[in-house]
């Protein structure tokens, strides 16, 4: 999801003209508010995110569970700013 929109919505979207561009991306921000196929995706992910982050506070001793915890931190963050910026920016 977070390769996909930068790397091919937003460069197809530049190739139309204005209005079709507007159309194009009001189509594409309808698309993720169907609950029933982005929230088991976003929340599996980050159910492991949490989980993955108590493994990493459990084993502190290993040098590995410093990037588990900050890989799964930044995740959950991104989704949270997904969530609160831009979603509500896109559904206007």
């Amino acid at each position: 999801m977070y390769l996909a929109f930068p790397a091919f919505v937003m460069p197809g979207r530049r190739k139309l003209p204005p209005a079709h561009a507007i159309s194009a991306m009001s189509s594409i921000s309808k698309a993720p508010g169907q609950p029933r196929l982005v929230m088991p995706v976003l929340s599996g992910t980050g159910i492991t995110c949490v989980l993955v982050m108590i493994a990493g506070f459990w084993h502190k001793g290993d040098p590995a569970a410093v990037r588990q915890i900050a890989g799964a931190a930044l995740y959950l963050v991104s989704v949270l700013i997904l969530a609160g910026c831009h979603v509500p920016h896109y559904s206007r």
